[in-house]
């Protein structure tokens, strides 16, 4: 079936109800209402609710324009303006009922709890495909760059979510969180998920980085490290306390530091631990 360009129309045949929509592939979009309305998962509670109320059977979906892409949230807007009974928003957004949605929480923890469960409960074959699905020109975000604008916003909303929340796993081992049984459980998940990106299954075999992305990199790793940094240590006849004192006074990554320490190799003969 062509794809159509243009504003619908949801009709409650029994009271004349209606919800008013527009997309770039009318009939692709109207699938996804009945699925997502079948489900008891419509961001829209209105006509969610009519649904399960009067059925499938008494709802007909009619095209109301075709127009250009161009023009479709003007025309919406039209539409909108007539303040049609079973839409949320009156604002053209391109289908936007969760903004404003009195119950959005709610719908988002039935969307995300149901997107799982049908991951969670597909075969690996069918988890392949679908990644295949998306790969490369296939991604709705193919060739889409985050601005620098996009990129603090986004740095900004994380860091103030993590002043008053920590991640549920944060200072505890799976064991600890899950329990012993299911620790084992995604532990074995996780070492079969990683057995699949070996080779030219990875994601990143072949490449490199850039020297750009070995610069962040690296400025990222100055002056941190994960593990025991007391032991003083010696380079060039220089004595340190910590790797990470070091790491700033010389501008060497801390990982670089420790491994020239614990190498064997005569070129960094004069790293080496005082004890």
């Amino acid at each position: 079936m062509k794809d159509k360009i243009g504003i619908y129309k949801i009709l409650n045949i029994i009271n004349n109800n209606i919800y008013v929509g527009s997309s770039k592939n009318i009939y692709k979009r109207w699938n996804r209402h009945k699925k997502e309305l079948n489900k008891n998962i419509h961001s829209n509670t209105f006509l969610q609710r009519a649904w399960n109320k009067y059925g499938e059977k008494n709802f007909k979906f009619e095209i109301i324009e075709e127009c250009e892409l161009t023009l479709l949230l003007e025309r919406e807007q039209f539409y909108l303006d007539k303040k049609p009974d079973y839409n949320i928003g009156l604002n053209a957004c391109g289908g936007d009922n969760l903004t404003n949605n009195p119950n959005r929480e709610e719908i988002i923890k039935k969307i995300t709890k149901a997107s799982r469960d049908r991951y969670n409960n597909m075969s690996y074959d069918e988890k392949v495909l679908l990644s295949n699905n998306y790969k490369g020109e296939k991604n709705p975000n193919f060739g889409n760059y985050w601005t620098e604008e996009m990129k603090k916003n986004i740095s900004k909303k994380l860091k103030d979510f993590y002043k008053t929340h920590n991640n549920y796993l944060y200072g505890k081992t799976f064991k600890e969180y899950f329990g012993e049984e299911k620790a084992k459980e995604i532990i074995k998940k996780i070492s079969e998920s990683a057995s699949t990106r070996i080779g030219e299954k990875n994601g990143f075999f072949g490449k490199k980085h850039t020297k750009k992305s070995k610069k962040i990199m690296k400025d990222k790793r100055l002056g941190k490290y994960c593990g025991e940094q007391n032991i003083p240590f010696m380079i060039n006849n220089i004595e340190y306390r910590s790797l990470g004192e070091a790491s700033k006074k010389l501008n060497i990554p801390i990982t670089t530091i420790r491994w020239r320490i614990k190498s064997k190799n005569k070129k960094f003969i004069n790293y080496f631990y005082i004890i």
